[in-house]
Parts: structure tokens; C-alpha cells; sequence
């Protein structure tokens, strides 16, 4: 179940694109071969806001670089955001990594019981997990946390 979640986050957390390259070549845009996708998507939308039917960006805001900033690994290297896309992109590659990491360390299945971190915490029952990472919890009601939100209590085959 959460092989699925992994290898779909690490595709979305891969790096940029042959394609990304070649569109970045035509806008004259430069992107580095060890720049993450997201984050060259941003910087292609940013070069090409008429053409891609985007809306120009905002300049980075503080609170995004604060973001950037926590969700960041100790010695991680992260450019320096050219506009709010950029850091939005930014933030989505950390917490996309970040969630791969925390399934990968639980390696979770439907039974586990988990403590869930926000809204109240409270114990869960997991269900299933989507590929985007996101932690479902039996019982119904949409009830759901990040895997960077839970901690493992039980697994379903402990006595």
C-alpha cells in the first residue's frame, strides 16, 4: 500500500524534465539539470506567463521563506525563490520529500494505529493511503493526516 504513495511522490520529486529542459531552451530561461521539477514548472510559468495562460507571480513572501527555511533538511541546499510561484514550488518538493521520508520510515498498513500530531491528535485506525501520501483512517467522516503528522503506535499484528 504505501510503495504506491512512495514511488508516486518520488516522481513528482524528481528532478527536471528533457522536456522542461527543451521548453526552458526556447524561453531562454536557464535551469539546472539538478533543479526539481516543481520547481522548474514554476520557473517556466514565470518566463512564460501569456503563453502558458498563468497569471504573473508576486514576489516571495516572508512567511514562504520562513517555510522554506523549517521544512528544509539540516545541510540542504534550496535556491533562493526568484517569486511566490517559485516558493510555493519550494514548499510542495520539502513536504512532498518529507512525506515520502516519514512512509518509508513507518512503512504503514491498512490496521496500523497511529497518533495523529494536529487537530487534536487522538488515535487512528489506518485505512488507507492515497498517493499523494495522505494517511485515511477507518471510521469515515474524511478523517486524514500527512504521514509527517502521525506516529506510529501499533502495527495491526502486534499481540
Amino acid at each position: 500500500m504505501r510503495c504506491d504513495a512512495v514511488a508516486v511522490i518520488h516522481r513528482a520529486t524528481g528532478l527536471v524534465t528533457a522536456a522542461q529542459q527543451q521548453l526552458a531552451s526556447v524561453a531562454g530561461v536557464s535551469l539546472s539539470s539538478t533543479l526539481p521539477r516543481l520547481v522548474a514548472a514554476a520557473r517556466l510559468k514565470t518566463a512564460l506567463p501569456s503563453e502558458l495562460d498563468v497569471e504573473p507571480s508576486n514576489p516571495c513572501a516572508e512567511y514562504q521563506q520562513r517555510l522554506i527555511d523549517a521544512l528544509k533538511e539540516p545541510g540542504e541546499s534550496v535556491d533562493s525563490p526568484a517569486d511566490a510561484r517559485e516558493a510555493d514550488a519550494w514548499i510542495a518538493f520539502l513536504r512532498l520529500k518529507r512525506r515520502a521520508r516519514s512512509l518509508q520510515n513507518m512503512a504503514l498498513h491498512s490496521g496500523d494505529i497511529v497518533e495523529r500530531d494536529s487537530h487534536g491528535g487522538g488515535l487512528g485506525e489506518v485505512s488507507s493511503i492515497a498517493d499523494n501520501g495522505c494517511i485515511y483512517f477507518r471510521g469515515g467522516g474524511g478523517v486524514r493526516a500527512w504521514p509527517d503528522a502521525v506516529n506510529l503506535l501499533h502495527r495491526r499484528d502486534d499481540t
